[in-house]
């Protein structure tokens, strides 16, 4: 079994899954839960792992870090600070913008923005990826806490296949309720602006 938690649910019950077409050691490997069998046809976003948990697969393979258009992320409640994050492909670099307020989503003022390398984006964007963003729900609400915390994650990236037309977007959000990997998002996001986000 592989050590990390399921983006789902939280359990460290994870195998690979393998594509192909299987002998029969892979069939007695299956059988002893060490891996999934995921069919003969291998695909390019095909899911690369199992919980053996939730029954659920995840891990597909992501967009580039060129490919990244755009990536935003906000936080923020009724009390305490707000933070909203943007960070935006130019040229032959990325932009990584932040506001901040302290006054419940009025008042914002810029706290940060730079200018990152292409090479530099390439390991921010690795390290989001290993948050699993791909398979986090569209929308996470936890309904026994009124006035509490509110974020969102958006992302915009170009189709490998049709990089003219395809515009795939990624959108989660909560209101108190956070998936399993959302803290190691927070402090990839924390290092970026210089500060640490809660």
């Amino acid at each position: 079994m592989l050590k990390m938690k399921c983006p789902y649910c939280g359990k460290q019950k994870i195998v690979p899954i393998i594509y192909g077409y299987p002998g029969n050691d892979l069939f007695i490997k299956e059988e002893n839960k060490e891996i999934r069998l995921g069919g003969s046809v291998s695909e390019k976003k095909k899911p690369q792992k199992y919980c053996l948990s939730c029954e659920k697969p995840f891990d597909k393979i992501h967009p580039d870090s060129l490919l990244v258009q755009k990536c935003c992320f906000f936080i923020g409640g009724y009390v305490g600070t707000s933070y909203n994050l943007e960070i935006t492909q130019l040229k032959n670099s990325f932009n990584i913008s932040c506001q901040k307020s302290n006054d419940r989503y009025e008042n914002f003022i810029e706290i940060r923005n730079i200018n990152i390398e292409l090479s530099q984006w390439a390991c921010i964007w690795k390290n989001i990826l290993k948050c699993y963003v791909y398979d986090w729900n569209e929308k996470y609400v936890d309904n026994n806490i009124i006035d509490g915390t509110n974020w969102e994650l958006h992302i915009e990236s170009i189709s490998e296949l049709n990089i003219e037309e395809n515009l795939e977007i990624l959108n989660s959000s909560g209101e108190n309720q956070y998936p399993v990997y959302y803290n190691k998002l927070l402090r990839i996001f924390s290092k970026l602006i210089g500060e640490k986000i809660a």
